[in-house]
Parts: structure tokens; C-alpha cells; sequence
């Protein structure tokens, strides 16, 4: 597949989408080892299946085909409301 994001279809991607996913993948971290952001892990080493699942999530994310997962949110996503005291009994 030749993307400009290895391993990631994002064809149907508007230019300003694929600027905002670009974004959300700079913010997130690979955790294979490399110490990169996920954009820069996929575009170094398109061979790396860690940094290539961790962006096909999160394109579903940013679609809104998936929830984040705990601790992530969608960017753009509003904040959740902290429970109340009275909601916590």
C-alpha cells in the first residue's frame, strides 16, 4: 500500500484530515522500543507491526469507528465530566 503514512490506508482522507491524523499520530508514543512518536516510528521503519497496529487504531478513533482507549481521547473530544460526590455513593 503507498501511503504517505506506511501501512495506513489513508486515501479517503481529506488534506486537512490527514494533517489533523498526522498530528494525533505525533502526539502518541511507540512503545516498540524506539522511543519515537508513532509518525515518526511509521515513517523509519515501515517494518515495525507495533507502530503500524497503534496507528490503524487510532485512524479508527479519529473516524469515530472506535472508542479510545483508557486514557486516550479522540482529539477534539470533549473532556468527561467528573462525577459528583452524590453520584459516587
Amino acid at each position: 500500500m503507498n501511503s504517505e503514512i506506511p501501512g495506513v490506508d489513508v486515501s479517503k482522507l481529506t488534506v486537512e484530515q490527514k494533517a489533523g491524523f498526522k498530528k494525533v499520530l505525533q502526539k502518541e508514543q511507540c512503545n516498540c522500543g524506539c522511543n519515537f512518536n508513532l509518525l515518526k516510528c511509521r515513517l523509519d521503519d515501515r517494518s515495525c507491526g507495533v507502530s503500524r497496529k497503534l496507528a490503524k487504531e487510532q485512524l479508527a478513533i479519529f473516524l469515530g469507528q472506535a472508542e479510545p482507549l483508557a486514557g486516550h481521547r479522540r482529539a477534539g473530544a470533549p473532556r468527561p465530566a467528573h462525577p459528583t460526590a452524590s453520584s459516587r455513593n
